[in-house]
């Protein structure tokens, strides 16, 4: 008799802990989006980043609505339903919008998408463990889609008594090009079982999803069909399935007929030709079986000589992860010489049904880029220009010199150590950004003595304007430039440059479209005057720190600088850089010339110089304040003739000099780097 109560104990015990289990919640993410709207294009790289990151935590939902153009997001007029959804049942009027488990509102319509704030959204959802499980599967059957659903109850049922079963049919990959841009739209909500919308085109806002019912511990099975639109791809479409409650619209659990695998690259998506390493890509199947998925490989552009392959895969360009598994696939370059461009690249994955699984995208980046013209707002044509001008400062940067979108720039590479020059062309923007990481590898690449060059007419004021001072301080380190406001009524146009300076010694050009000035105002003698404008207001600046690490400041574009003049500025500011010596302008005469050798300078450098006419002759070396720190010759009078007058610089620290050399009313000039 004892040992019967003993064993009925236990079950009831095992019954009762039974009830309390739960299970993982997969978290719902409705998209509220349409192919007329630009805002929803630009924010679907973050989503395709978040939807694949996520893929075994998330059902997926895009509801397309017929904002802002009427009529013209074909997805929206096919179902209107999806408009309902939003409006009626989420009082939502406005896209792009996001919903997390039916009753977290992410919002991030006209702002930059914060990835990591929906990513923990996401975890936050899923940390609430679910009271149902639901398996779901569907076929296709003649003109229909047939979806089968069972619900489990695997806990104590919620308090809400209004629950529905929401079943959608979407497809998981569509290629339209809308007035948007964008060229593909995925998991578009294709109708719901039943429809919101009846045949007849009356809305029932009470109905939503039919009522369900489950017993505790208990569990149905329903079946549902849709017939299969004129327009529906048969290969993409899916089947999802949720629990929600009517009254607060919180999703307890979601599923779908989509296959959990997760692709994600291994690094930060960079090949680099030819490369070091393969760039490896890793496809996680957390299903129960095995999938098989065909590759596709797409690099459109990409020279033939880069010598890119793809490797993991079978002689047909498949894969088979098996369940609960991994597998690995590869990129490499075996390219026989050092390469200059920037290339993208896809790597698509379809099951053999083709039905879009997903895909991952890198990007193939020449060895011989050094000089990067970043696109930080300016626009490609513009940052094209100023690449072609600093290409025809010298044969150096020819095929060293490339042009790269921001975004890419900052996502590709944490340290800009590599780089010979860094431009950052901002246009209308600030283009240095803390929140992605600029200003901290700014610091760390002119630390080591990288050269840098920011070009923007708002950068300094709108840094000023922001009043915090920590953010003030970002310009003073590292351009010794005090911020300061606008002059938002004084057009210019002149462009002049400061005498005996190795940047503006000689240059008077002109720029276009600068409609009001912003001055520069150096936080201490480390920041120097290079340019400035008829108003006599400093719009360009140097600075070289201890390492040699040099940063220019202009409140202009170079593209803006009158074409006869633009590569002889572009050659100033890479000569500066380099430290290359070079005869300036400054009111001199052809036959009155000077050099120096060796340079850089280590300990002493001899200087040669000519003079066509009898008179007194002065020879002095200034530091980058323009302070003078050696007087070479003083005062000689010298007839007609060619010189030689040795220097000692073992007294000089290391940096960049120019020296003077004036004889009657002509002066020429010229720079060395003095380096021990």
């Amino acid at each position: 008799m004892k040992r019967f109560v003993l064993f009925t104990a236990v079950l009831l015990a095992c019954a009762a802990a039974s009830l309390h289990a739960q299970a993982p919640r997969k978290v719902l993410l409705e998209e509220v989006t349409s192919s007329t709207c630009p805002p929803c294009a630009a924010t679907d790289p973050f989503m395709q980043k978040v939807e694949n990151d996520y893929r075994d935590k998330i059902v997926m939902l895009k509801w397309h609505v017929n904002w802002p153009a009427p009529g013209n997001d074909p997805m929206c007029v096919i179902f209107p339903g999806s408009v309902n959804r939003s409006t009626i049942y989420y009082g939502n009027g406005y896209a792009p919008h996001l919903f997390l488990g039916g009753n977290t509102d992410m919002g991030y319509s006209g702002s930059p998408i914060d990835v990591q704030n929906i990513e923990t959204g996401i975890d936050n959802v899923a940390a609430n463990l679910s009271p149902f499980t639901i398996d779901i599967s569907q076929q296709i059957v003649a003109d229909s889609i047939i979806v089968s659903v069972t619900v489990k109850s695997v806990g104590p049922l919620p308090t809400e008594k209004d629950l529905r079963l929401g079943v959608v049919i979407g497809e998981r990959y569509l290629l339209f090009t809308g007035t948007n841009g964008l060229p593909a739209h995925d998991f578009v909500v294709r109708t719901t079982v039943p429809a919101l919308v009846p045949a007849t085109g009356a809305l029932d806002t009470t109905a939503q999803y039919p009522t369900f019912k489950v017993a505790q511990g208990g569990s149905i099975t329903n079946r549902y069909a849709a017939k299969i639109g004129s327009t529906w791809q048969t290969n993409q479409l899916f089947a999802a399935a949720f629990i929600q409650s009517i009254g607060t619209k919180e999703v307890f659990q979601s599923n779908w007929t989509i296959p959990t695998v997760k692709i994600a690259a291994t690094g930060s998506g960079l090949l680099t030709i030819p490369s070091a390493s393969p760039l490896a890509f890793t496809l996680t199947n957390t299903t129960e079986a095995p999938i098989t998925l065909k590759t596709n490989y797409s690099g459109p552009g990409i020279p033939a000589a880069w010598n890119i392959t793809l490797s993991g895969v079978a002689a047909d360009s498949s894969i088979t992860v098996a369940a609960n598994s991994s597998a690995t696939i590869s990129v490499n370059s075996t390219a026989a010489t050092n390469q200059n461009g920037y290339r993208p690249f896809s790597i698509t994955f379809t099951q053999p049904s083709k039905f879009y699984m997903g895909a991952v995208s890198g990007v193939a980046w020449g060895k011989n880029n050094m000089n990067i013209v970043v696109d930080a707002g300016a626009g490609t044509t513009k940052c094209t220009t100023v690449a072609s001008a600093i290409t025809a400062s010298g044969t150096e940067y020819t095929n060293t010199t490339v042009v790269v979108p921001a975004a890419d720039f900052e996502g590709f590479f944490d340290s800009w150590n590599q780089f010979h020059t860094v431009v950052y062309n901002a246009g209308a923007t600030v283009g240095l950004y803390s929140d992605v990481g600029d200003w901290p590898k700014l610091a760390a690449y002119i630390a080591q003595g990288g050269h840098f060059l920011l070009s923007s007419p708002f950068a300094i004021t709108a840094y000023y304007n922001s009043g915090i001072d920590s953010i003030l301080q970002l310009f003073r380190d590292n351009f010794h430039i005090e911020p300061t406001p606008y002059d938002n009524t004084t057009p210019w146009s002149s462009l002049i440059g400061v005498p005996a300076d190795p940047i503006g010694d000689g240059i008077n050009s002109t720029v276009s479209g600068m409609t009001t000035t912003q001055a520069i105002s150096p936080t201490d003698g480390d920041g120097v005057p290079c340019l400035q404008d008829e108003n006599v207001n400093t719009v360009g600046l140097h600075y070289m720190n201890a390492q040699n690490g040099k940063t220019v400041m202009l409140t202009f574009g170079l593209e803006n600088v009158k074409t006869a003049d633009r590569n002889m500025v572009t050659k100033r500011i890479m000569d500066w850089f380099d430290g290359v010596s070079s005869v300036k302008t400054s009111d001199v005469a052809a036959d009155v010339t000077i050099t120096n050798y060796p340079n850089p300078v280590t300990k002493s450098t001899k200087f040669d110089y000519s003079v066509t006419d009898r008179g007194i002759v002065n020879l002095a070396v200034y530091d980058v304040l323009g302070r003078e720190v050696s007087r070479v010759v003083s005062n000689e009078a010298e007839d007609a003739g060619t010189y030689s007058a040795d220097f000692d610089a073992s007294h000089l620290a290391n940096g960049s000099y120019t020296y003077v050399l004036t004889t009657g009313s002509k002066k020429v000039t010229g720079t060395m780097t003095v380096t021990k």
